[in-house]
């Protein structure tokens, strides 16, 4: 038997006589809520996630004589529950505090949570990739943060490839999705954060206390991170011979 045809989803649309969003199945009006809102992008999104679901899913098998148990279906709550308890405390700074890689993946498990947390994390898709982009551009983040948030949502999805919860093709089907360009979203952009001028250090560092111009001289010698520095200890660092070792 050939394999069954995806279907095209369904176009969100705007019902101009009641301001609700609605899209067309299988000829039938669905409305979804207020046009452009949380609630009716994340109804549109399951909406698609059923349709894919239901396309996928193989024909019907004759019934035995006895009946089996059916296996439970993996949604992305559990991915994102398996990674925010296992992986993510693992984020930590050089001096075992947490680090804001934290928070980062923190922001991307409460957008996923919110559209796609009890859908089954096998119909995960680009559609639904896309849609949780686009409620973080609606978020005011930046374009060069949303790339970044991306990355850290597709490390998400591996993580339970790693672990079985998700099949591979999933995974395969989101690297499909190029990266945002500059000026095809409404996503700000940032400027490029550029080094401080030697003068300001110059002035700054004349109202510091010596203790802090001996750190700003180090930090720009020796090109470490603040973190990197503040969190060593004399039992650290290796005084004997003419470098010290750290």
């Amino acid at each position: 038997m050939p394999p069954r045809k995806m279907p095209s989803p369904p176009t969100y649309r705007l019902h101009k006589a009641s301001g609700q969003a609605v899209c067309y199945v299988n000829r039938r009006e669905v409305y979804l809520g207020k046009y452009n809102s949380a609630e009716s992008l994340r109804k549109y999104a399951e909406l698609i996630a059923a349709q894919t679901a239901a396309a996928s899913a193989p024909s019907p098998a004759p019934q035995s004589e006895t009946p089996t148990a059916r296996p439970r279906v993996i949604t992305l709550n559990d991915v994102l529950l398996k990674f925010a308890t296992e992986r993510m405390p693992k984020y930590l700074t050089s001096d075992g505090k947490p680090s804001k890689e934290q928070d980062c993946f923190a922001a991307v498990i409460k957008i996923l949570r919110e559209y796609f947390g009890g859908v089954d994390v096998a119909t995960f898709g680009p559609l639904a990739f896309r849609t949780c982009r686009d409620a973080m551009v609606r978020k005011g983040w930046s374009r060069r943060y949303v790339n970044k948030q991306c990355i850290r949502l597709r490390h998400l999805i591996r993580y339970g490839v790693s672990f079985e919860m998700v099949p591979q093709s999933v995974a395969d089907a989101l690297r499909s999705v190029m990266p945002l360009k500059p000026g095809e979203t409404p996503a700000p952009e940032r400027p490029k954060r550029k080094p401080v001028d030697q003068d300001r250090i110059d002035k700054t560092k004349a109202r510091m206390r010596q203790r802090n111009r001996d750190i700003i001289d180090l930090l720009l010698f020796s090109g470490a991170r603040p973190s990197e520095l503040l969190s060593l200890r004399t039992c650290d660092i290796t005084t004997t011979g003419g470098v010290w070792e750290a």
